[in-house]
């Protein structure tokens, strides 16, 4: 990636009806973000007692995960300081101190950058790891380039926001957007890592388990499959679209 001169990083964290965790995590990243990056909250139609103290900008209705990340890709570009976006879902955990600085350091090397980059995370609430192999910590000590990356935590180059575009309809419900962002960068060239050294718990569709998010389990899950399929079938791109994510759940690092 060509040498940025801008040098800030949008942090926005998608809020539905699950204030205790999103302050949780906007607490445990504010104290270090000095001018590095700002820390928002977009919340994605909450009810009032279900909003974060910290709610930067608010939709009236649910746009699932999908909705949540075009607001925050919107947000992102719509101010030049920006250089990326770190989105982050609130159900997550993750040490503050120097969390979105180990990120950013790797995509702004001008030796070796990349456009997107991960942690490594656990899954609280499932038995073993993750189902993607490629967001294991496999021990490295420099960032592992990796075919896939899950979009629970990435960290986004501004160009990569312009090139993946408005977010289709289809996708609302997050899944298959990880895959669109790895057939992105691989149609551009550009580089997807995960860092074995920065990590996160997350604690998997919480907001649905809780039954905040005004959809069951079954029936989100059915949606969001459909709509990535739609949306690949449509693009004509099916192939890679298996071909992806067999990548992520076949990795060894």
């Amino acid at each position: 990636m060509d040498q940025l001169t801008m040098s800030k990083t949008a942090v926005i964290i998608l809020n539905m009806n699950l204030p205790d965790y999103t302050d949780m995590l906007v607490e445990s990243l504010l104290p270090y973000r000095k001018d590095e990056y700002d820390v928002m909250v977009f919340d994605n139609g909450s009810t009032p007692e279900g909003m974060s103290k910290y709610t930067t900008y608010r939709s009236e209705t649910n746009g699932f995960f999908g909705g949540g990340f075009e607001a925050a890709r919107q947000i992102t570009l719509a101010n030049p300081e920006y250089d990326s976006l770190l989105f982050m879902n609130n159900d997550l955990t993750v040490h503050g101190m120097n969390f979105v600085k180990s990120l950013q350091r790797p995509m702004r090397a001008t030796y070796d950058s990349y456009d997107v980059v991960s942690p490594c995370f656990f899954n609280i609430e499932m038995q073993g790891q993750c189902h993607w192999r490629t967001m294991l910590n496999w021990g490295s000590y420099t960032p592992r380039v990796v075919p896939f990356v899950d979009m629970q935590s990435p960290l986004m180059s501004r160009r990569l926001l312009e090139a993946m575009g408005e977010t289709d309809a289809d996708l609302m419900y997050g899944w298959g957007l990880d895959v669109y962002m790895a057939h992105v960068c691989r149609s551009n060239g550009w580089k997807m890592a995960v860092c074995d050294n920065v990590s996160m718990l997350h604690h998997n569709s919480l907001t649905v388990k809780r039954g905040v998010a005004g959809i069951d389990i079954p029936t989100y899950c059915r949606n969001a499959e459909e709509g990535q399929r739609k949306f690949f079938a449509k693009k004509n791109l099916l192939r890679e679209f298996n071909e992806i994510r067999g990548l992520g759940e076949r990795y060894v690092g």
